[in-house]
């Protein structure tokens, strides 16, 4: 299953890149500006993971909206190079070998990295048919597809992630 709504955030002209703003207006996306996405306050992300939820059909947007609280703490300017020399973008935390995997480079517009992330998450939703490993799935894939217990790190994020308490009437109980 494909989510093909998170390539409307991003229009590429000759060699520049426009996203959306707040505001609804299109911004150039530069190198100078590309780690300086301004503007989204953390209540507009929660509301654009809700509402990405809602559009893949992701039954558990609490649980999307603790990821992205324990990734980035909803920063759309996050990133995190690992260990291995990959780097983790954005709000959702999207992992360069799944930008490639996607077809597309790494973001940090946070509508892109929501759509992409809650994306990620409605397809292994699909999949498995439960949330532990589609969980499991998001932070290791390989793993998860193996149908292994969650490994230490991999329990210590999922109940991370499921522990999150949204604000208050963000999601419906």
């Amino acid at each position: 299953m494909s989510f093909p709504f998170f390539l409307l955030a991003l229009a590429v002209v000759g060699a520049i890149v426009y996203y959306v703003n707040p505001a609804g207006e299109p911004q150039q996306l530069t190198a100078e500006v590309s780690g300086l996405i301004e503007g989204y306050s953390a209540p507009t992300i929660q509301q654009m993971i809700v509402d990405a939820c809602s559009a893949c059909g992701f039954p558990y947007p609490a649980v999307a909206l603790g990821i992205a609280h324990e990734e980035s703490g909803f920063n759309p300017n996050a990133t995190n190079l690992n260990a291995n020399g990959t780097t983790d973008w954005g709000v959702m935390q999207i992992n360069d070998s799944v930008w490639q995997t996607q077809g597309l480079q790494p973001s940090l517009d946070p509508q892109t990295n929501i759509n992409v992330g809650v994306g990620l998450l409605c397809t292994y939703w699909a999949k498995y048919g439960d949330l532990t490993r589609t969980l499991q799935a998001y932070q290791a894939p390989g793993h998860a597809a193996s149908g292994a217990v969650p490994n230490t790190n991999e329990a210590r994020l999922i109940a991370n992630w499921t522990s999150y308490t949204p604000p208050s009437g963000l999601v419906s109980a």
